[in-house]
């Protein structure tokens, strides 16, 4: 019989590959793109396009980028408590792993820039100080995170300070980054395209920030890291209430 560590980490595992079908999916709908597009390329949308827009806005898109970050923080807690209980340089040695993980997603976004490993590895590091907190604030935290507390704070903070009294979206024209974005991945060869998702890094977190993207993925990982403590993984039948 199996035991429940083994049991949890096939469990968890399976829930992974179903959420990044949902990405896959919703990757699908969107063209593989990893960028905003002009907005005239969408005129061709039909009524039966529009219903599946819906369904993958609905129950795909935001709901499975959310799932898999969840994941991502449940699996980062794991590796961490694993190797705390292992090793004497347990700090150091998350950072390695983090640090590789850092960098096989700068190279992944140099080819694709809709890479999240650059962002996921950050936010990986934030963790390490998190762990010391307790269970509350952990679940606090994470749902006001996962909740974007802290970008509609920003929101409200550009509002009130910009001068013609509207947030200033970071100052990005996403108009037209959307139009140089089309034509590069359209018209411009390997090394072209290399060259402009590199010197896209500012987009990228400008993106992630004014979307508030980059605080609901943190929320979400410390929403894993809560429920990793709480061992729902290893009880299912104790947690199924719960997790429902």
């Amino acid at each position: 019989m199996q035991s429940f560590q083994t049991q949890r980490i096939v469990t968890v595992d399976a829930l992974r590959g179903f959420a990044l079908l949902g990405i896959f999916l919703a990757h699908t709908i969107f063209w593989y793109s990893a960028g905003s597009l002009p907005d005239n390329l969408f005129n061709h949308m039909d009524i039966a396009s529009g219903i599946i827009s819906g369904i993958n806005d609905f129950l795909i898109s935001g709901k499975f980028f959310a799932f898999f970050s969840f994941l991502f923080g449940l699996s980062f807690f794991l590796q961490m408590q694993s190797m705390e209980k292992k090793q004497t340089h347990f700090v150091a040695r998350y950072a390695w792993r983090i640090t590789i993980l850092g960098v096989i997603g700068m190279i992944h976004h140099a080819f694709w820039r809709g890479d999240i490993l650059s962002i996921y590895a950050p936010l990986g590091f934030l963790l390490l100080p998190m762990r010391k907190l307790n269970n509350k604030v952990i679940l606090l935290l994470g749902i006001l995170f996962a909740i974007n507390v802290p970008g509609k704070l920003i929101n409200i903070i550009q509002f009130l300070t910009s001068k013609s009294g509207a947030a200033n979206g970071g100052g990005v024209d996403w108009q037209a980054a959307g139009k140089l974005y089309y034509h590069l991945m359209s018209q411009g060869n390997w090394t072209e395209i290399l060259t402009g998702n590199w010197h896209a890094w500012a987009d990228k977190y400008h993106f992630q920030v004014d979307s508030g993207r980059v605080f609901i993925t943190f929320g979400f990982f410390l929403l894993g890291m809560y429920t990793g403590r709480m061992r729902w993984f290893e009880n299912t039948d104790t947690a199924k209430p719960i997790l429902k």
